[in-house]
């Protein structure tokens, strides 16, 4: 008998933990996505699949080959990849890929740029206008650090 009972326990256990791990799992693919904006100039957002994908050029030196956008995920408590560069009037995307929040702040740089804190899916677009290098970092992780070098 206490066999049984025993038996019954544990499988009514494991069928709530995992509804619990399925229910989990929905409410993280369920967030909206939604797009913060910087100011002074509004810039396109790519999708997080295409930020995932986008492998920006990195060379300060290339300049007349330097893109127009670049993409940064954050992931794993990171920004991926940490070094980007684009042509002066360009942008850069940051893309919460991460199960935590996350937001960019500009540390140096001939600009300004913050986001607000970005949940999993959100993105946040700058677009600068003047060359130099940037530097910024997350707020809740300031262990995550980031350069933008802007180039004419």
């Amino acid at each position: 008998m206490n066999r049984t009972l025993t038996a019954v326990f544990l499988a009514a256990l494991i069928a709530v933990i995992g509804y619990v791990m399925y229910k989990s799992d929905r409410a993280d693919s369920d967030t909206p996505t939604t797009e913060a904006t910087a100011s002074p100039v509004p810039s396109p957002t790519a999708s997080p699949e295409a930020s995932a994908t986008a492998s920006p050029t990195t060379s300060p030196s290339a300049s007349s080959t330097a893109p127009l956008t670049a993409a940064v995920v954050m992931q794993n408590t990171a920004y991926s990849p940490a070094k980007v560069t684009v042509k002066k009037g360009g942008s850069v995307t940051w893309t919460n890929n991460d199960s935590v929040a996350h937001d960019v702040v500009g540390d140096s740089g001939p600009e300004s740029f913050r986001s607000q804190l970005l949940s999993r899916g959100q993105a946040f677009s700058f677009t600068f206008t003047k060359a130099g290098t940037y530097t910024y970092h997350c707020t809740p992780h300031s262990f995550m650090t980031g350069t933008v070098e802007v180039v004419e």
